[in-house]
């Protein structure tokens, strides 16, 4: 009897080990991905902010790299450096508030701030006095252009033949949730 609690203690304390062996792996090779890609997305920022070539390129690449960044595991810092590169692509919206290529080059080195910090296992950086001052502009510039299509918006919020339609559009949902019911209304796979 006591040989058979022997090799069921056993049994369950191997298992348990080799979860935990297991797991221990499995946790050192996501840190080993990660490491990877941020090294890699960290040398395709360094050439982002180094780029000589034309804005379109620029946010082509950009773009390229905001697919890259949404795969950070860290929510704070994949949230920082995809709203950076967006600003990159945002840029030529800002041209005549300062140097296109000085906007370019503060957005970008503060995603490379922010992937050094992660790096080094230390918080996300405060953004820096000429982060502040671009975002600023950007905003204003984007004010500046919502106050412009105003007044298209409101002619377009104010035309019959638009007010027609969605009033049309509602009487269609409408019958379409009476006659099918509300669990009907939802497409369903099959």
């Amino acid at each position: 009897m006591m040989e058979l609690v022997v090799a069921v203690v056993a049994g369950a304390v191997g298992y348990l080990g080799h979860v935990g062996q297991e797991r221990f792996t499995h946790k050192q090779q996501q840190k080993t991905d990660d490491v990877a890609q941020t090294k890699a997305l960290h040398a395709e920022l360094l050439s982002l902010r180094d780029w000589e070539g034309t804005w379109h390129e620029a946010g082509e690449l950009a773009r390229k790299l905001e697919g890259q960044a949404v795969l950070l595991r860290d929510a704070k810092l994949r949230q920082r450096v995809v709203d950076d590169l967006g600003y990159v692509q945002d840029a030529p919206l800002m041209v005549g508030r300062t140097k296109p290529r000085h906007n370019q080059k503060v957005w970008t080195q503060d995603a490379l701030d922010c992937l050094a910090a992660a790096a080094r296992g230390d918080r996300l950086p405060e953004p820096r006095r000429e982060y502040n001052t671009q975002l600023f502009y950007l905003e204003k510039t984007a004010k500046n252009i919502a106050a412009g299509l105003e007044p298209f918006a409101k002619a377009m919020s104010t035309d019959p033949e638009i007010a027609a339609i969605a009033q049309e559009r509602r009487v269609w949902e409408e019958q379409r949730r009476d006659r099918k019911g509300w669990r009907r209304t939802l497409i369903r796979r099959r």
